[in-house]
C-alpha cells in the first residue's frame, strides 16, 4: 500500500494488536473474487498483521475462529451433537 499518506503509513508502523480468544477482525474473500490491486492490497495487509498482531487462543476455543472457519464450527457443532448435547 505505497499510496498511503505519509501520516498514515507511520500510524500502521505502530500499530501491534494482542488478543486473548478475540472473534476474527476479518474473513478472507476468494482470490477470484478480487482484481489484481486488492490482491496486492490483501497481500501488505496480512504482512502487516504477520509482523505486528499476535492472538491467542485456548485449545479448541470455537470463538475465536467466527467468522472465518465455518468449516471447523460445523465439525464443532456436528460433534457437540454427537455427544447428545445438542439436538
Amino acid at each position: 500500500a505505497t499510496d498511503l499518506p505519509e501520516p498514515v503509513k507511520e500510524l500502521l508502523e505502530g500499530v501491534h494488536c494482542i488478543t486473548f480468544a478475540s472473534p476474527m477482525p476479518f474473513h478472507m474473500t476468494a482470490e477470484s473474487s478480487l482484481t489484481p490491486q486488492q490482491l496486492e492490497k490483501r497481500q501488505w495487509a496480512l504482512g502487516k498483521a504477520g509482523q505486528q498482531f499476535d492472538n491467542y487462543v485456548n485449545n479448541n476455543d470455537v470463538v475465536p475462529r467466527l467468522p472465518g472457519e465455518l468449516d471447523f464450527i460445523q465439525t464443532f457443532v456436528e460433534g457437540i451433537r454427537l455427544k447428545g448435547a445438542i439436538r
